[in-house]
C-alpha cells in the first residue's frame, strides 16, 4: 500500500511532499544564512581580538617601558596637522604609527597637553614632537631591541589570561628568525610558510592564525584556539538538522490535513462513484456548508446528475419489466394456439414446419421474459428469497456429473476440486442452481478446446468458488459491462443467447450478499470467482 502510494501518489501526498520540500528549502536557506552570519560575526570578532593583541604588541614593541607614562595612545590622525607639517618639512617620507598623549601639570589647576608622534622613517622608529615656542623638532631614535623584555612580559600575561592551550604568539625579524615566542608552536613548517605568505586569517586544525607585519620589517604570528566554537558549531548543526526535519514533518502534516479538508468533498464524491459502480444509484453525497464553493458546486452537480441517472434507469427497468409482464400473456396464448394446430394430424407438412419454428421462437421469447422478470424480482425484493441449508459440495458434484456427458461430447476436460467434508450454507436452492447452471453453460458455450475447472476452497472466513475455462476470453473493455442486461460482446454475437444469464447471476449474488469477480484474457480463458462470507449458520462437517 505504501509503495503504491509512493509510486502513484495521490493529490494529498503530492501536496504534502511539496509543502514539506518548500518548508525544507526555505528553512534551510534561513538557517544557512543565520549560520553564515554567526560564523561571519564570530570570525570577525576573532580577527578583531587578534588585531587588538597585535596592536598592543606593536605599541609595546615601539614604546616599550615608556608606554605607562602616556595617558592615551591615539591613532595617527589625532596628531595636530600644524605640527605634522613641521615634521614633514624636515622628514619627507615619515609615517606616523601612534600618537602618545600625556598631561603635564603647569599650575595646580592647569595641565599642559603634550602630543608625541611615534613615526617610521627609513625602516626605523623615532619618537618626535614639536617643541614650543621655538617650533623646533625633537627626535629620538628608538632601539626596539631594548623593549624585548616588556614585549615578552606582555606575551606571557596574554597567555596566562587566555589559557596555555588557547593562544600562541610568535615574533620574527625580517629574515624570518624567531625572536620571541609565547605558548607552544602548534604549526608545522609548511603551515608556517603558508601563514607567512598571506596576511589573511587562516584556519589550521583547531587554531585560527594571522600574520601582522610591522613597519620595520618584523612581523607577528598570532593564533587562537577555536575548538570550543567548532564543537558548538557541530552541536548547532545537529540541532539545526533536527529542527529542519521537524519543520519538514510539520509542514507535510499540515499540508496533508489542509489538503484533506479541502478535498474531502472529492473523496466523498469518489466514494459515491464506487457505490454507484456497484449498482446503488440512490446514494447521494452529503454537502457541508464549511466547504469551499467549488467543492459544494461539484457535489451538488454530481448529486443532480446521479438523481437523473437513477430516474432514467428506474424508468428503463420499469418499461422493461412492464413489457415483459405484458408480453407473457399473449406469448402464452400464442403458444397454446400453436400447440392446438400441431395436434391436428391433417395439418400440411409445410404448415407444421412453420408452426414448429414459431413455437421455438415463442419458447425463446418466453424464456427471455421469464428471465427478465426473475432478475427484476430478485433485485427489487431480495428479502423474499427462501433460504435453506444446502450442502454446497454435494450440489457442485451433482452439477458436474450432470454436465460431464456434454463436456465429453464437446471434447473438453472437466476438472473438479472439492473439499472432502460437507459444507452447508444458507441459500435459495432454485436461485443457487440457476447461478451454477448459468456459469457452467457460459463456460461450456465459449470453450471450444481445453478444459473447464470447478474448485471450492475455504480460506479463513470465506468460501471461494472458482469456475475457470480455457475459452476465447473477454476483452478488457468488455469486462465492466458483462453483467448488464442484454449486453453481448463481439465474440459472443454469433452464438445463441440473449445476454441475460450473467445479469441474473449478479442479481442472485447481490440478493445473497455474496461477491463475484471476473478476470479474463483474450484467447487464454476466463475465471469467475464467487466469494461467500462465512456466517454463523454455515456449518462444516
Amino acid at each position: 500500500m505504501f509503495w503504491n502510494e509512493i509510486k502513484h501518489p495521490s493529490l494529498k501526498t503530492r501536496i504534502a511532499f511539496t509543502y514539506a520540500l518548500l518548508f525544507l528549502i526555505s528553512c534551510s536557506c534561513i538557517i544557512l544564512l543565520v549560520c553564515c552570519f554567526i560564523q561571519y560575526m564570530f570570525f570577525r570578532g576573532l580577527e578583531n581580538q587578534l588585531e587588538k593583541i597585535a596592536d598592543h604588541s606593536k605599541k609595546v614593541h615601539i614604546i616599550g617601558k615608556n608606554l605607562q607614562m602616556y595617558n592615551e595612545i591615539l591613532a595617527p590622525d589625532a596628531y595636530p596637522e600644524r605640527d605634522f607639517n613641521v615634521l614633514k618639512q624636515q622628514f619627507h617620507d615619515l609615517r606616523i604609527v601612534y600618537v602618545g598623549s600625556r598631561h603635564i601639570p603647569v599650575t595646580n589647576r592647569k595641565n599642559k597637553k603634550i602630543m608625541t608622534a611615534f613615526v617610521t622613517h627609513d625602516g626605523k622608529y623615532y619618537e618626535m614632537r614639536v617643541q614650543e615656542p621655538e617650533r623646533t623638532v625633537y627626535s629620538k631614535w628608538i632601539n626596539t631591541d631594548n623593549n624585548k623584555f616588556q614585549l615578552k612580559t606582555y606575551f606571557s600575561r596574554s597567555l596566562v589570561s587566555s589559557g596555555q592551550e588557547n593562544l600562541f604568539i610568535q615574533f620574527y625579524d625580517p629574515s624570518g628568525n624567531l625572536l620571541l615566542q609565547s605558548g607552544e608552536n602548534i604549526l608545522s613548517e609548511a603551515q608556517l610558510k603558508q601563514l607567512c605568505a598571506s596576511e589573511k586569517l587562516l584556519l589550521f586544525s583547531h587554531f585560527a592564525c594571522k600574520k601582522f607585519p610591522l613597519s620595520d620589517g618584523k612581523y607577528l604570528l598570532i593564533g587562537t584556539n577555536i575548538k570550543p566554537f567548532q564543537q558548538w558549531n557541530t552541536i548547532a548543526t545537529i540541532v539545526g538538522c533536527l529542527i529542519l526535519l521537524l519543520i519538514a514533518a510539520a509542514g507535510a502534516l499540515s499540508a496533508w490535513f489542509l489538503t484533506r479538508r479541502f478535498i474531502r468533498g472529492i473523496t466523498r464524491t469518489t466514494f459515491a462513484m464506487h457505490k454507484i459502480q456497484s449498482g446503488n444509484y440512490s446514494y447521494r453525497v452529503r454537502t457541508l456548508h464549511s466547504e469551499d464553493k467549488e467543492i459544494r458546486e461539484l457535489v451538488q452537480t454530481f448529486n443532480a446528475m446521479n438523481e437523473r441517472t437513477e430516474n432514467l434507469l428506474q424508468e428503463l427497468k420499469m418499461v422493461t419489466d412492464n413489457v415483459a409482464h405484458d408480453m407473457r400473456t399473449p406469448l402464452t396464448r400464442i403458444s397454446g394456439v400453436i400447440e392446438l394446430l400441431l395436434s391436428d394430424r391433417n395439418l400440411p407438412d409445410k404448415v407444421r414446419s412453420d408452426c414448429v419454428s414459431i413455437a421455438e421462437e415463442v419458447s425463446r421469447l418466453k424464456n427471455v421474459v421469464t428471465t427478465i422478470m426473475d432478475i427484476s424480482r430478485t433485485n427489487s425484493r431480495p428479502g423474499e428469497i427462501v433460504k435453506q441449508k444446502l450442502d454446497l459440495v454435494a450440489m457442485l458434484r451433482d452439477f458436474c456429473e450432470f454436465f460431464e456427458p456434454v463436456f465429453e461430447d464437446k471434447g473438453l476436460k472437466l476438472y473438479l476440486s472439492l473439499p472432502e467434508q460437507k459444507i452447508y450454507i444458507e441459500a435459495d436452492k432454485n436461485l443457487l442452481q440457476r447461478l451454477l447452471s448459468n456459469l457452467m453453460e457460459n463456460a461450456l458455450k465459449f470453450t471450444t478446446r481445453g478444459f473447464v475447472s470447478v474448485s471450492l476452497e475455504r480460506k479463513e472466513n470465506q468460501l471461494l468458488l472458482q469456475i475457470a475455462d480455457s475459452g476465447c476470453g473477454i476483452a478488457e473493455h468488455d469486462l465492466q459491462f458483462i453483467f448488464r442486461r442484454f449486453y453481448r460482446s463481439d465474440a459472443s454475437r454469433h452464438l445463441q443467447g440473449n445476454g441475460l444469464g450473467l445479469a441474473l447471476v449478479e442479481a442472485i449474488v447481490k440478493a445473497h450478499q455474496w461477491k463475484i469477480d471476473v478476470t479474463s484474457r483474450l484467447d487464454e480463458g476466463t475465471v469467475f470467482l464467487l466469494t461467500i462470507d462465512l456466517e454463523k449458520e454455515i456449518i462444516a462437517e
